[in-house]
């Protein structure tokens, strides 16, 4: 269970204690992506997503909407690629796919790329 939401239209981004989950915003609410950031403890949302934990801070970005269309392709999520391709007036297969358990693949490609903004020696 997140401690803590935001959302980043079409994706929602959840604090938990493994780091944060980037998940599809729809229905089926599909992981896309785990960044690992360790002891995070608070994140919100300005300009960007912030996260922040005793001796760090990280920023987090969006990766360009084509980037994200095709690493949704090759996490065979045709449904949330679609929906991002329509915004850049691109079309993507409209099949479903899974791996061989019949479980959806989780990508190891990026949706939001991640920088340490500051580190600092906790009191």
């Amino acid at each position: 269970m997140p401690s803590n939401v935001e959302l980043s239209d079409p994706y929602l981004l959840g604090l938990t204690s493994n780091g944060v989950e980037v998940r599809t915003a729809d229905k089926v609410s599909r992981m896309v992506q785990l960044i690992d950031l360790p002891k995070a403890t608070h994140m919100c949302q300005g300009n960007s997503i912030f996260v922040v934990s005793p001796s760090s801070c990280w920023v987090l970005q969006p990766v360009p909407v084509d980037v994200q269309v095709d690493s949704l392709v090759a996490m065979e999520d045709f449904a949330a690629a679609s929906k991002l391709a329509v915004r850049r007036g691109r079309t993507v297969p409209s099949c479903a796919g899974k791996n061989e358990a019949g479980e959806a693949r989780l990508s190891t490609e990026q949706i939001f790329s991640v920088t340490l903004i500051l580190s600092f020696l906790p009191l």
